[in-house]
């Protein structure tokens, strides 16, 4: 998904008053209660996964940061951009942490969020110095977030942060977080089942039995060419 690039840096009292709109326009029926299914996240540090790399790193996802009304904001290069409908630019909103705004020490949560925004404007992505990551951490380093003055050094602690204490969502979008096998027949394929490395093969068959209707006394697995009982 190609970003969309924020203009030059102007004075922060005309941004906010331009983008008033945007922070307003999904104001929540309560207070900063979390909405999965409108994908509303506030006061939240939100995280997908990224196929590939997750896999082989399970701390190692997508993040971005939720405004006091939800509104998400994510970094994918040249600026920051609002997140698309949906959840993240790399699929739904997976886990997110709630955090809370009587921790913030200087200005407010959507003034430090308004203040990265602009500080973001422009810079393109960096691989391990300038990403998702840094972003969030840049916007809790102004708002100096929880009395700590060093966010900005701390943005991986985030993805730990995230894998350790993250809430789930929902089941079917945890399931992402799990690997993807394909069962073929001799006629062709039959089902996809997502499954975990602990699995035994009986779970594995009851999975299978749910997604295909093929009982697991009917099943015989084979693996290449050896077969699993």
């Amino acid at each position: 998904m190609q970003a969309m690039r924020i203009g030059a840096t102007r004075p922060a009292s005309q941004v906010m008053q331009d983008r008033a709109g945007d922070l307003d326009a999904v104001q929540l029926r309560g207070s900063g209660c979390v909405d999965v299914a409108q994908d509303l996240y506030p006061y939240c540090i939100v995280w997908t996964p990224i196929p590939g790399c997750t896999w082989c790193f399970p701390f190692i996802g997508h993040m971005g940061i939720g405004t006091s009304t939800g509104q998400v904001w994510e970094f994918m290069g040249f600026g920051a951009t609002k997140a698309p409908r949906g959840g993240l630019s790399f699929g739904p909103v997976c886990r997110y942490v709630q955090l809370s705004p009587k921790a913030v020490r200087r200005g407010t949560w959507d003034d430090a969020i308004e203040a990265t925004l602009q500080k973001v404007s422009g810079r393109p992505h960096g691989a391990c110095v300038s990403n998702c990551h840094t972003f969030v951490a840049d916007c809790l380093h102004e708002m100096q977030y929880g009395g700590v003055p060093c966010w900005n050094w701390l943005s991986y602690v985030l993805a730990i942060w995230l894998f350790i204490f993250g809430h789930f969502t929902t089941f079917p979008r945890t399931a992402q977080l799990m690997k993807q096998l394909s069962v073929d027949g001799i006629a062709g394929p039959i089902c996809t089942v997502a499954v975990e490395d602990f699995w035994t093969v009986r779970k594995l068959k009851e999975a299978i039995e749910r997604e295909s209707g093929i009982g697991k006394e009917e099943q015989q697995l084979l693996s290449g060419r050896s077969p699993k009982t």
